[in-house]
């Protein structure tokens, strides 16, 4: 599991370096990157292969936040409110970086048209925003220092650090296991030409107290976490498909592992809103709760433990030999892994389509200042294309 997973991943991350969108698409790939990393290294220690981390502690805990990015509002990090407390940081910190060179006479209408918030769409589904991006590196917003010189130079430095650590890994470990052939051909990433991507660019009060007001959320903190599961539902529905083998484990982890915990976030905000039955966004996730498909996922505990890891003993598992993940499914869930896979395509399309009613392209009328089209311009240099 971890040879064949490891080489799709390494063909991913050398031909993404070339790809029209790799800077959006590279943001919302890392969580599935350590995910990698920490499952892996986890497996081969448990394993006795090696005997110490490749990182350091400080390196580790990072990977390991950013892998934790996949659980959602599950995380053991303080859950819905201590990743609202998280954007709420991020927001706070992005108006300073942004506003910190606005002095003079102009100072105030600079402030008033300054923008601080970026949302990046595929069609008309939010795939990410420039907040959702920075908790998908887990770096601190506070240790950035607008007096030391540009903030997001400062960024690109260490996202460029980090992507390296992530890449030299994936090189290394799969290196190591060149002895075991892959089962399948490792896929040709997909150009995505026929995709329309665009980016969005707002004050982020304006923005969130928009989407606040039309999901009936006023006096809620909610909407930057929420904007943050829409766009990972959106990034697995629609994009990560188009980057990985319709046979990878790594796929099916990462769709199974999406709807599970979107679910149980779809759940929490459920409960957490059930004074306010008539907001949309209560109307939206309660319709998506019901979905039979829904109901039979959330039933899926031992399919999910085994999905988050390697280790299926570790994972409490059914203890079966087999070469992949998508071999275990019969066993751990009771149904055919074709009906599995039809489950999850059920719950992400309906989702995906769901969300979109709640934000997409243009949907937050003339409160965008600039909208961009990526689609048909070359490719932006990366700060992540040397991964």
């Amino acid at each position: 599991m971890i040879a064949q997973d490891g080489w799709d991943l390494r063909k991913l991350l050398m031909e993404l370096r070339q790809h029209p969108q790799s800077g959006t698409l590279s943001l919302s790939l890392l969580p599935y990157l350590s995910f990698y990393v920490v499952e892996s290294s986890d497996w081969l220690r448990r394993a006795g292969a090696v005997q110490t981390s490749r990182f350091s502690a400080e390196q580790d805990g990072r990977i390991r936040s950013v892998r934790a990015r996949l659980k959602l509002f599950d995380t053991d990090r303080g859950g819905l409110d201590g990743m609202t407390r998280a954007f709420s940081e991020i927001e706070a910190h992005a108006v300073k970086w942004f506003n910190y060179a606005h002095t003079g006479l102009l100072r105030r209408l600079q402030l008033w048209l300054q923008t601080d918030l970026g949302l990046s769409f595929c069609g008309p589904a939010l795939i990410g925003t420039s907040h959702v991006g920075l908790i998908n590196t887990g770096l601190d917003p506070a240790s950035f220092d607008p007096s030391q010189g540009d903030v997001f130079a400062q960024l690109g430095e260490r996202m460029l650090k980090f992507s390296k650590e992530i890449g030299a890994y994936v090189g290394a470990l799969t290196e190591a296991l060149s002895p075991i052939r892959p089962l399948r051909e490792v896929r040709t990433i997909d150009p995505m030409s026929d995709l329309k991507f665009t980016a969005e660019d707002y004050k982020a009060s304006t923005a969130y107290g928009s989407l606040r007001e039309k999901w009936g959320l006023q006096g809620t903190t909610y909407v930057p976490a929420v904007t943050w599961m829409i766009s990972q539902v959106n990034f697995v529905h629609l994009l990560l498909p188009r980057l990985l083998h319709s046979d990878a484990d790594m796929l099916f982890r990462a769709r199974f592992l999406t709807v599970y915990h979107s679910l149980s976030g779809l759940r929490k905000l459920s409960a957490l809103l059930r004074h306010r039955p008539h907001a949309a966004l209560v109307r939206v996730v309660n319709n998506l709760l019901a979905m039979p498909a829904a109901r039979a996922i959330r039933r899926q505990e031992k399919l999910r433990d085994a999905a988050a890891h390697y280790d299926v003993n570790h994972a409490r598992a059914i203890p079966l030999p087999a070469s992949t993940m998508r071999a275990l499914v019969p066993a751990l869930s009771r149904r055919s892994l074709e009906e599995v896979e039809s489950l999850l395509s059920d719950c992400l399309a309906q989702m995906s389509t769901s969300f979109v009613e709640l934000v997409s392209s243009r949907s937050l009328g003339a409160s965008f200042i600039n909208r961009h089209d990526y689609s048909r311009k070359p490719r932006r240099a990366s700060r992540l294309d040397d991964v």
